[in-house]
This record gives structure tokens, sequence and C-alpha cells, in this order.
């Protein structure tokens, strides 16, 4: 219960209602159970998700008036994060695009005010691996000279080393690796060997 004194001549309370000074000094008695003044609370929301990871939180707020029918509206959100209104649901799956910090904005509302929750995400960066440029089968007669290029690129900028790292040749090919995420196999078959054979770099 909150008593007021109408001696002034007007009253402020809570930005929601103003007094008139009356006549007739008197003490008016406002009954504060039913007063909506921000009183629904946002529950925790979560922080933080790797790159290629899917993110998910659902908004869950509770209202101490109880009877009242909450609404969720996503009012700002990353382009990668999606926001279902039905279930409250925050989702989505951040690239290498997204590694940093994203602001969020989520509004509840229980029919006459507003709650805003704001936060922010951080993607956190995650290596990626680096990805070669398509090697097509390669057919060479024997005793003939098979040069072959080799590229690959890393989506983070990183340094790149080539190499051949296993093959099942008869006879052992060379490899240039120029420093630069691209490189030269080398390999003459010998003149009795024929038939298929494979290269992993």
């Amino acid at each position: 219960m909150k008593t007021i004194n109408l001696e002034t001549d007007a009253v402020q309370f809570h930005d929601y209602f103003s007094v008139l000074k009356s006549e007739q000094k008197s003490v008016l008695i406002w009954q504060l159970d039913n007063i909506t003044n921000k009183r629904i609370i946002f529950h925790s929301f979560v922080a933080s998700v790797d790159e290629d990871s899917e993110y998910t939180y659902t908004a869950t707020a509770t209202d101490v008036d109880v009877d009242d029918y909450l609404t969720f509206t996503g009012t700002s959100v990353p382009s990668w994060l999606s926001f279902n209104e039905s279930t409250g649901l925050l989702f989505g799956t951040p690239t290498n695009d997204d590694v940093g910090n994203h602001d969020v904005i989520l509004t509840v509302n229980d029919g006459m005010v507003d709650v805003t929750q704001e936060f922010t995400i951080t993607v956190a960066n995650v290596n990626d691996a680096p990805e070669f440029l398509l090697i097509l089968n390669q057919v060479v007669d024997e005793g003939s000279e098979l040069s072959l290029p080799v590229s690959a690129s890393d989506i983070e900028g990183d340094d790149i080393t080539l190499f051949i790292s296993m093959h099942d040749l008869s006879s052992l090919p060379s490899f240039i690796d120029n420093g630069n995420g691209t490189g030269e196999f080398i390999w003459t078959p010998e003149i009795v060997i024929h038939g298929n054979y494979s290269v992993v770099f």
C-alpha cells in the first residue's frame, strides 16, 4: 500500500499517475497490486558460440501478473541469426565472417509495457582447415613426365605448407612448395609401370 497526501498541486507517482489537489484535503490510498511497472523479468541468455557451431537461446520471461500474455519480438538481431516470435527461439550458425561481438535486442510485451533484453553474443574464432583447389584424376604415359600444379587457400589467411603426405607410386615423385599456397607435383613413371596410383597432399 502507498499513501499520498494531497498537499501540493500535483503529485507524480511512478510516472503513471498525476493526482490533482482537491478543495477538501484528504488522503488518497493507492492499491499497487495491479500496477504494471516493468515487472517483467527476462531469464538468462546464452552469451557465446564458436563459429560453425549452432547457437540457440529460447527467450523466456516472468510477469508478476500471472494472467498476462507475453509476446516476444526480435527488435535487433544479427543477420546470421533468426528469431521465432511464436516460440521465443533465437537460433543460427555463424561463419568465419561473423567472428566477433554481435548486439542483440529482444522485446517482451504484456499488453501494456515493453521490456527489452539487450545482450552481446561473442562468436569465437575456430581454426578452419585449408582447402585445395579441385584436382582431377590424371593420365600419363609410361616414361613421360607428369607435371601437376597444386594450390590451396586458407579462409583466415594463415600460411600454408604443401607436401605429399602419402602415395603408392612405384618411384619417388618430387614436389615443389612455392610457399604461397601453390606447388608442383612432378613424376615420371617407369617404362614398365602401368595401372592406377593414388597421391595424397
